[in-house]
């Protein structure tokens, strides 16, 4: 019988569009939400659905805990709002701010689309931005992760610090993380950073300079891309008051034997990821997106498991930072490709050890002196490569995603108090009147951010889009209507839900607010309006 459900709407979608085969089925079967999602996966579909579409799929299938795929599977392939560009002249803060709540997302969605290449304008914008600055922007402790150190400096005052490297975690693994840790009894100790890899992207340069807290042209010895050299850094780091310091990796052991080990301060390098997920050959990028997932998953359940050993077997509380020491991109098919000198040289087909011709257009020349690295490098600009085409996903470059990483700071004693949500509506609503212009204020008590995922208000039309981020201990007011039309009373009652999530917890705010109303008794807008003052 599924079967013969699959096959049927199979030969409905190539006849019909989706919205109206949404329309003549329950939303109940597994067998309906397996063909739509088949039906999505086509390269010829998969970026070309609506966003109205895909949130008409969503309703339809969204009491079914048979459609758990489907959902998941559109949440990654929703279009996202195109960005602002970035200006040569705006500040780390504004581009850090434009990163998380514009392109990353908007890259996201467009990578699982198919769709990379709508992405370029922006990257090219950002590039530009990085090269114009980056001789000042390589000091900055607070704009490139290697500043961590002193984070962890501070941190291990008050006791043992452990540092988790995952290769190639970026930015957008940063809420799932904080989201699933919390359900592990992890409290934030700040909310989650987002620092910038050293360019270019490569590991033995990001990591080496991530670990030791230093670039790598301050390091004593040549730069290799090994663990034991990893271990030397971070020891050379951390040791130099004479704690102990404890180093492991995924591939020698788990993180409960490294954790039984007393230590000051321990360094968990996470490498599977790179090999196994980033340069492997996917079908689209959403396959490579759930292994990562599903990878994450089982780390965290690794972490935990840790912790608690630790716990037990020291009697004590540590703290915990996770990282990555990059991102990664995916090419478009239309990618440009360019000879290189000496693929022998080459890393990833995006960066050559050594100088080519500055053509600015083209390359990023990161001389070793203004880049405080060890030699120069010539790195491909946007979505360019040296020829092979890289097989798979690629770092190496400085496009946003392959810099962009998260910094998360947990611990099972962080901040646990949560504050609510302030919500207040203001402005003059006129009885009679459909389009009463106000503004919806939220403010936000906490000492860390806020995150609204959904809001609903009787009568009220947001005209805004809804704000992501509602900076700690601050406020903002949206742009509204109010529908008083069909309010005769001096008070209405605007009631609805406000769904928002800071730290990793997710709150939902029922909200009812009693307001005044103006005018005489309700009469015929057409009249009200023709005797106005």
């Amino acid at each position: 019988m599924n079967t013969q459900i699959r096959n049927y709407l199979k030969r409905e979608l190539k006849e019909r569009e989706l919205e109206e085969v949404l329309s003549s089925i329950s939303g109940k079967l597994a067998s309906e939400a397996d063909a739509i999602k088949a039906h999505l996966e086509k390269e010829e579909v998969i970026g070309e659905t609506s966003s109205e579409v895909l949130e008409d799929v969503e309703e339809k299938f969204k009491s079914n805990p048979k459609a758990a795929e489907l959902i998941k599977f559109v949440s990654y392939i929703k279009p996202k709002r195109t960005p602002s560009k970035v200006e040569r002249d705006w500040s780390f803060q504004e581009v850090k701010s434009w990163l998380k709540d514009e392109y990353l997302p908007y890259y996201d969605s467009m990578a699982c689309r198919g769709k990379v290449e709508e992405t370029t304008e922006f990257v090219v914008a950002f590039e530009e931005w990085l090269i114009l600055n980056y001789s000042e922007l390589i000091k900055s402790l607070e704009a490139l992760v290697y500043g961590i150190k002193g984070q962890i400096d501070k941190l291990k005052e008050r006791g043992p610090v452990l540092l988790i490297v995952i290769e190639a975690l970026g930015w957008r693994w940063a809420d799932f993380l904080l989201n699933e840790l919390y359900s592990k009894d992890f409290y934030a100790e700040m909310e989650p950073d987002l620092r910038l890899a050293i360019a270019p992207s490569v590991t033995k340069i990001s990591k080496s300079s991530l670990v030791r807290g230093q670039l790598p042209a301050q390091f004593s010895a040549p730069l290799e891309n090994s663990s034991d050299f990893y271990f030397r850094l971070f020891r050379e780091a951390y040791s130099s008051d004479g704690g102990t310091i404890c180093c492991s990796t995924d591939g020698k052991e788990d993180l409960s034997s490294l954790l039984i080990k007393e230590s000051d301060a321990y360094l968990f390098l996470v490498n599977k990821p790179d090999g196994d997920i980033v340069h492997k050959g996917f079908e689209n990028e959403i396959e490579r997106r759930m292994k990562f997932e599903k990878y994450l998953y089982s780390l965290i359940e690794e972490i935990a498991t840790g912790i608690q050993k630790y716990e037990e077997y020291h009697q004590g509380f540590l703290t915990m930072i996770i990282t990555g020491d990059h991102g990664y991109t995916v090419l478009p098919k239309s990618a440009k490709g360019y000879p290189a000198p000496d693929n022998e040289y080459t890393h990833h087909g995006r960066v050559y050890e050594g100088k080519l011709a500055e053509d600015a257009k083209k390359f990023f020349v990161i001389d070793s002196s203004i880049g405080k690295l060890d030699k120069t490098y010539t790195v491909t600009r946007g979505y360019s490569y040296f020829n092979p085409k890289p097989h798979g996903a690629v770092h190496g470059g400085i496009t946003p995603q392959e810099l962009a990483v998260p910094v998360l700071s947990l611990s099972r004693q962080g901040i646990r108090e949560f504050l609510e949500l302030g919500i207040n509506i203001e402005g003059e609503i006129r009885r009679g009147r459909d389009d009463n212009p106000i503004l919806v204020r939220f403010s936000n008590p906490n000492r860390f951010s806020l995150k609204i995922k959904d809001a609903s208000l009787h009568l009220v039309d947001l005209k805004t889009p809804l704000l992501l981020r509602i900076p700690p201990q601050e406020e903002v007011a949206l742009d509204a209507i109010f529908n008083a039309s069909k309010v005769e009373d001096l008070t209405v009652e605007v009631f609805g839900h406000v769904s928002y999530e800071g730290l990793g917890r997710k709150q939902d705010k029922t909200v009812r607010l009693e307001l005044q109303t103006t005018g005489a008794a309700v009469v015929s807008r057409e009249f009200e309006d023709e005797f106005e003052i």
